[in-house]
């Protein structure tokens, strides 16, 4: 059901350029939470 139903979610452009931001949002926010983690284990805040 939800294969079928991504499937034609990404027949619409909209829908594939919106899961591809949301995805690269997600992933550029953990990027940052990492290098926040790092930057506390050295003692500096990175903001």
């Amino acid at each position: 059901m939800i294969a079928i139903l991504g499937k034609v979610l990404l027949k619409k452009p909209f829908f594939k350029y919106f899961i591809h931001y949301f995805f690269c949002v997600v992933s550029e926010a953990n990027l940052v939470l990492l290098i926040n983690k790092a930057g506390f284990r050295k003692g500096l805040v990175i903001e």
